[in-house]
């Protein structure tokens, strides 16, 4: 699948409009998670988070993936003080 890059650099000649990932995504909340580089390196693997064709977050691990979504869509997130709850703009499921 071929999504937008919501953080992509044109000044960045390493960075790209948009992302591709041939792995299936894991569905979560009405989001999609992409394990778009996997690694055996600490810190090595991306995940993406996907939602309406526009990458939203990149994470190291799915873990921190879900609990962004879960921050996103206003769950409570007690084991993360860094993930602030907020209304989800495009709907999310539980």
């Amino acid at each position: 699948m071929t999504y937008l890059n919501k953080f992509h650099n044109p000044r960045n000649q390493y960075s790209s409009e948009y992302l591709n990932c041939d792995t299936p995504p894991v569905e979560y909340k009405g989001f999609l998670v992409f394990h778009r580089i996997v690694s055996k390196e600490n810190g090595g693997n991306v995940f993406d988070i996907v939602k309406d064709g526009e990458c939203i977050g990149m994470y190291a691990g799915i873990n921190g993936a879900k609990r962004f979504i879960d921050g996103y869509c206003g769950t409570p997130v007690e084991s993360d003080p860094h993930v602030a709850p907020r209304k989800c703009q495009s709907g999310c499921e539980s």
